[in-house]
């Protein structure tokens, strides 16, 4: 499993994603921690989910 995560992700902290990277590997080492600088979850969402509710009112 490969968890990546941004660094400008303001509604969840890169410590709290590699403490749970972290917690898990004690039980399993096959989880990658990459953090990406330019990443952010938030603004992604945001987009995805424009286009979805535009998407949804062309349907309807």
């Amino acid at each position: 499993m490969r968890w990546y995560h941004g660094a400008l992700d303001v509604n969840t902290f890169t410590s709290a994603a590699r403490a749970t990277v972290d917690h898990a590997n004690r039980l399993r080492k096959n989880i990658d921690y990459k953090e990406y600088s330019g990443l952010d979850h938030s603004g992604l969402q945001e987009k995805h989910s424009r286009a979805a509710y535009d998407w949804l009112k062309k349907k309807g």
